[in-house]
This record gives C-alpha cells, structure tokens and sequence, in this order.
C-alpha cells in the first residue's frame, strides 16, 4: 500500500513544496503545524492542517519537511525522530530529497549498475547506468509535466544523430511510476559516451589556441544544428521573449520572499534592458538551437572529436538567442580558456568584427536568458536562488550592469 503524504509546515515554501508535488502527481494527505490556532484550517486548495500529534503512531506516513532555514528544519527533524520518525525512511527534510530517494529507488530496481550525475543546473535527475548485459546508458528523470519537452528532445536527438551532428543518440522515452508511493514522471535515456571528458572541466588542460580552435569547431556543429528541420510544428518549441518575462513576474510576485535585495535588483536590470532594445529583435529568425551552448555541454573524446550533449533547453531560435545564452559563460576568469573557447565560438559565427548592435542584440538575449534562469531556480528550488544571485551579480559585472552590451573578457 502506498503511504500517505504529509507535509510539515504552512508558510510559503509549504505552498512551493505543494507545487513541485503536483508536477510528480504525487497527493498529499494534509499540513501539520505547530501553532494550534492553524489547526482545523484549510492549506492551499483543501488540505486541513493538523496538530503533529497527528502523526503519533502512524506507520502508513511519510513526512516531507517544508519549512526554510537550518534551524527550523533541524527543530522540525528533531521533533519527528521524538515521535519515532526515522530521517531517509519515513521523513524527509525537502520535497526534492524524497523526490531523489523515489528515483533512486526505481533507478535500482531497473538497472544493474547506476551511478548519479550532478553536474549541471537543471531539475532533471541524471544517472550513468548500466543494463545485465553491460550496455551503458544516459538516463534524465523529469516530472510528469515534462512529457512533452522529453518527448521533443527524444525526435530532435534522433534527427541530429541522423543529419550528422555528433551527439549521443536517444535510445527510448517514456514514463515511470514511483515505487513506494503513488506519482511518477518521465525519462530519457540515451547512449553513454564512453571515455568523453567534458569540456567545461578539462579547459584547464587545453592550451589558449587550442580552446580558441575548439570554439569554432564547436560553432560549425552547432551552425549544422541549426540547419536541421523541425520535425514537428516550431510551436513546439517557441520560447517567445515576452512570455519568459510574464512566467518571470508571476513567479516572482509569488515567491519573492525568496529573493535577496541583489537578486531583486539584477531582475529588474535584465527586465528593464529587454524593454528598453526589443526594437532590435530582428523579424522572425526561426533556427532549431540548442539553448544551452556552453563548454559544459560539450564532451571531448580520446580523438579529440566534439560531441553535444544535453539538450533540454532545445527550441526555436535565432542566432542571437543562441549566442546570449554562449557568452553568459566568458566570465569564469579562473578558466581563462573559457573565454578563448567562446572567441572561436564568435569569430566562426559572425567573423572577427562583431558591430555595436550585434553585441547588443546578443546582450538582449543574454538578458533574457538570466531572467529565465531565474524561472527556473524558483521551480528547481527556491534554496538555489542565492546561488543564482551571485551568477546574476557575475553577469552585471561583466557587463558594467547592462551599460555596455560588450562583455569586459571580450575587450
């Protein structure tokens, strides 16, 4: 019998953990309190709160901690291990970390060897794995709601693969359910690379001239990319700026509890220079793009041959998109390759002059994917967004707080 779900804690991280929830069709049972003058009341949409001595004795219920803060999560853990809670058992202290123990639980049910990936950004949970027959394999977990954007990437996979463009191939998509509870979500899998370094990390073993080359061999694979057809209607896969910037001010308005004074204050500078030159935003420029062209997802192999990989953030584009979203990467000066990477990058795809209003449409782009990334924290985890503040501070220094649309590693 799958357990029961309950969540302890009712102020606003209690209504995002109840949102990511959702999106792994996972129910929950009611919100536990310690304020008394909370309980009988209603949480969200119907959920009654409850006193903790709700949970004496329940063998059936798995407890998710939904407070914010070390030392109230630690006084919630210590008041459930009282009531003979055990912690990666029966209670969690996140939604993401039981979220991680049911994946993983499936992840080994289903293959023979695994190993978790945690590189990267992204939600998704990614794993090495292996089958009985010793066949290596890629596998990303998304939530329930992904199905679409995992589906899309498995058919744009495929047509890469089959138009030249060296990446590793989708092997099957699908759905899961959870083992221990009832939800699920959606995968991936694809194949293994074997023995590919990536590049982001081994930069400091390159030479200048060499990541210099490796840039503009990445930007012809990339340029073949944006060659392919879309196999389906560009719908799909349109990221309108306009619309990024709307999910960014609901989201914000919604959890901005969640937000630094510095994290507030880069917001509204992307905002404001996105609205102050959209008048550059060419007529429509549609491209299939990768949307997360970076030395982070590009392997190096024992040849020396490039290969793409990670293409969650696949969509209809323009080259300026592709390219904002390039440079956000130039400022990592204790990896000074990066930048000679992203100089190949640039002088393969618009030449060694680059005019004024070429940086400042990239610029805008590059604004545009900051305030998406921003998105993406909060739905991720509203504890990344610290994290994110300091990304978002990098980024305005290296642009002079958007008063100049030319990157200072580029000068």
């Amino acid at each position: 019998m799958s357990a029961k779900i309950v969540f302890f804690g009712t102020k606003t991280f209690a209504e995002w953990s109840l949102d990511y929830a959702k999106t792994y069709n996972i129910e929950i049972d009611c919100f536990i309190s310690n304020k008394s003058t909370k309980w009988g009341q209603m949480f969200g949409e119907g959920y009654e709160i409850k006193s903790p001595e709700y949970l004496r004795n329940q063998l059936d219920v798995v407890v998710i901690i939904a407070t914010q803060g070390f030392s109230s999560i630690k006084k919630v853990a210590s008041q459930l291990v009282n009531y003979g809670f055990v912690q990666g058992t029966n209670f969690f202290t996140s939604i993401e970390n039981f979220i991680d123990k049911l994946t993983r639980e499936y992840v080994n049910k289903t293959f023979a060897v695994s190993k978790p990936i945690s590189q990267g950004t992204s939600k998704d949970r990614k794993y090495y794995v292996e089958n009985s027959d010793g066949d290596k394999f890629f596998i990303q977990f998304a939530d329930a709601y992904e199905y679409n954007r995992i589906k899309h990437q498995y058919i744009i996979v495929k047509e890469c693969a089959f138009a030249g463009v060296p990446v590793a191939n989708a092997v099957y998509f699908g759905m899961f359910n959870f083992l221990s509870c009832q939800g699920g979500g959606t995968y991936l899998i694809t194949n293994w690379i074997e023995g590919g370094k990536n590049l982001y990390y081994n930069a400091l073993d390159l030479s200048k001239d060499e990541m210099y080359q490796m840039g503009k061999e990445a930007a012809k694979l990339v340029k073949t990319l944006h060659r392919i057809d879309i196999p389906f209607p560009n719908a799909y896969l349109k990221r309108d700026y306009k619309a990024i910037i709307d999910e960014n001010v609901e989201l914000s308005n919604k959890y901005k509890a969640f937000y630094d004074t510095n994290l507030i204050k880069a917001e509204k500078i992307f905002i404001n220079y996105v609205k102050e030159n959209e008048h550059l935003v060419p007529p429509s420029e549609e491209h299939l793009i990768h949307g997360d062209f970076s030395l982070h997802n590009i392997m190096l192999d024992s040849r020396g041959n490039l290969t793409l990989i990670d293409f969650d953030e696949i969509r209809i584009g323009s080259i300026w998109d592709e390219l904002g979203c390039s440079i956000r990467i130039g400022f990592l000066k204790s990896k000074i390759g990066v930048q000679h990477f992203h100089r190949g990058v640039l002088d393969q795809m618009l030449g060694d002059h680059i005019s004024k209003e070429m940086w400042s449409l990239i610029s805008f782009y590059l604004c545009v994917r900051e305030i998406e990334m921003i998105s993406k924290s909060i739905l991720s985890s509203p504890n990344s967004l610290l994290a994110r503040s300091r990304m978002c501070g990098l980024t305005l220094k290296m642009f002079n707080n958007m008063g100049n649309p030319i990157p200072s590693w580029y000068s």
